[in-house]
């Protein structure tokens, strides 16, 4: 009896773990860069914040429900990460909302411009994460992406649309200084 006790909590802690989505961020602090300048027009109620990750390599996955997300390894290139964050007011449990944006460009290149179906050569995602079955990744293949680099500065202008246009961030505008 004992036994099968220890089975199904086994099988419960299993079930647990299964289900915690990827981690899609390298917490290395060398690695990453803060923005300079935050011109976009972030929400109300809520903040915003890019870093960009250098030396990384973005990678678009499929999980097992066929949901894609980014996963972010070693690499050459520059993965740009924008987030936007909502906080539920004080005791109401799973109410966050955040949307994230996540692209990579070359690190050698000092000017890129993507438009639509070209957003892909950039592996540009898409991601709302609330308390609903609605959340999650997509990729992005509607939109615009200017990008310039000078010196250890870049400045990007990226207006999006996911497929049901339901997103509260549609363009970001940043410069951003390297390290």
């Amino acid at each position: 009896m004992q036994i099968m006790r220890i089975f199904y909590l086994l099988i419960i802690a299993g079930i647990f773990t299964a289900c915690k989505s990827p981690a899609t961020l390298t917490e290395n602090q060398t690695e990453k860069m803060i923005q300079s300048q935050n011109k976009t027009n972030c929400p109300e109620g809520g903040k915003c914040s890019v870093v960009i990750l250098k030396n990384k390599s973005l990678i678009i996955k499929d999980d097992i429900t066929g949901k894609v997300y980014p996963e972010i390894s070693d690499g050459k290139n520059l993965v740009v990460h924008f987030n936007f964050l909502r906080q539920a007011p004080e005791g109401i449990a799973d109410g966050n909302y955040s949307e994230d944006i996540y692209f990579e460009i070359p690190a050698d290149q000092n000017q890129l411009q993507k438009k639509d179906s070209s957003l892909k050569d950039i592996n540009l995602v898409f991601g709302r994460h609330f308390f609903s079955p609605e959340a999650g990744f997509v990729e992005i293949n509607k939109g615009e992406l200017n990008l310039q680099r000078k010196g250890n500065k870049i400045q990007f202008d990226l207006k999006f649309q996911e497929e049901e246009g339901k997103q509260l961030i549609e363009r970001i505008v940043e410069t951003v200084i390297l390290d």
